[in-house]
């Protein structure tokens, strides 16, 4: 939201400044009454296709494909109604049309603001993933599962060398160090992450760290409810029922 009120002032401000440099008034080009009549047309087009559980997203798309059906039509009206009145004349054509499409560049102007702050989750992946997971993450976290398969067989070969050693060997040497599975078990109790999405990989993460949903949402710019509807997920295919376990 943010994103597009800075757009929309900017370029606001960038066409105050062409009309000023250029000498052209700016009323005639922001007109508030064409303005106001293609906001009231944009608004009418989209209740047809809203619903109690359209989200922000959804909104932005409906109202971004309107926009530049409302500009035609009231573009088209303004043209028939300037002609059906009489109030072209042979030398004011040129103008009055120029005037009749400024309903087509409000739609086209609406259109690329709204564009400019379509972030898919693919963009918001790779942006928090540049912004957090460093790159040589992936290679820790191979050595880490290097080391536990390391340490998993050491203890298979001390339980074969145990079998298979006689009593009397047993006796003559020392009792053998008791290896600690303390953070082995701990290791291996971490859920598997293999079957989630890579935006559901993202979100576990950031619940291991403790956060909550709304701060999830703040960062990979999501709902919260979508945060909600990922975790759920999260916990159907890990077989986990609590967020501790994540940690």
């Amino acid at each position: 939201m943010k994103r597009i009120i800075k757009s929309l002032a900017a370029v606001t401000a960038y066409l105050i400044l062409l009309c000023y440099l250029l000498g052209t008034e700016a009323v005639l080009l922001l007109s508030p009454k064409h303005i106001g009549m293609f906001l009231m047309g944009c608004i009418i087009l989209c209740l047809p296709s809203l619903e109690k559980k359209t989200n922000w997203k959804e909104f932005r798309e409906i109202f971004k494909k309107n926009a530049i059906m409302a500009g035609y039509l009231e573009t088209f009206v303004l043209l028939f109604a300037s002609v059906s009145q009489r109030k072209i004349a042979q030398g004011e054509l040129l103008g009055e049309f120029a005037l009749s499409l400024r309903p087509v560049f409000y739609g086209f102007v609406c259109h690329l603001i709204l564009r400019e702050d379509n972030l898919t989750e693919k963009k918001q992946e790779e942006l928090w993933a540049q912004k957090e997971l460093p790159k040589d993450s992936a290679v820790k976290k191979k050595a880490s599962l290097q080391e536990i398969s390391l340490k998993e067989t050491s203890l298979k070969d001390v339980s074969i060398q145990d079998i298979q050693e006689t009593p009397q060997k047993k006796t003559s040497k020392a009792p053998l160090k008791k290896v600690p599975l303390k953070d082995i078990s701990l290791e291996m109790q971490k859920p598997d992450l293999s079957k989630l999405t890579r935006q559901e990989k993202l979100i576990a993460e950031l619940v291991s760290r403790g956060l909550t949903n709304r701060e999830i949402g703040e960062e990979l710019y999501i709902s919260e409810t979508t945060v909600k509807k990922h975790i759920s997920n999260i916990f159907e295919k890990t077989g986990i029922s609590s967020r501790r376990e994540l940690r």
